[in-house]
């Protein structure tokens, strides 16, 4: 049974369009032949990272955030993630499961307007001031 997943993956933030481009076309056709599909996919921009990182022999104070939403089969994560350590195009990834979080609103239903239900009616303060 396919589980909703997010994949946080920050660039090298020194790559051309193209060559980002590719990266990330990369990974939505390997979660894609792994049996999956992408939900959502957002571009954060370049950020600061928290601590220098070594990669290739160069160290990077920046890196190039993307997020992407999909839903996959728990035992293809590691097809996904094995490609990803080996790029030097990726500075780091984490793959996590999302269990209970709500989905972008423009996935959600959308919900109807209701009025006031008899216990709303019930706790609204008396505007006079008296118990009662």
């Amino acid at each position: 049974m396919k589980q909703d997943y997010e994949l946080m993956l920050v660039l090298n933030p020194a790559l051309s369009r193209e060559e980002d481009a590719q990266a990330r076309n990369e990974v939505r056709e390997t979660i894609t032949a792994s049996g999956g599909s992408i939900a959502s996919e957002d571009e954060w921009g370049t950020r600061r990272l928290a601590y220098s990182i070594k990669s290739a022999g160069q160290t990077y104070m920046e890196g190039v955030y993307y997020l992407f939403r999909f839903d996959l089969e728990p035992n293809a994560v590691p097809e996904i993630q094995r490609p990803l350590r080996l790029s030097e195009q990726v500075l780091r990834h984490m793959v996590t499961r999302t269990v209970g979080v709500k989905k972008p609103p423009a996935e959600e239903p959308q919900a109807q307007e209701a009025g006031p239900t008899q216990s709303d009616e019930t706790q609204k303060p008396n505007p006079a001031g008296s118990a009662g």
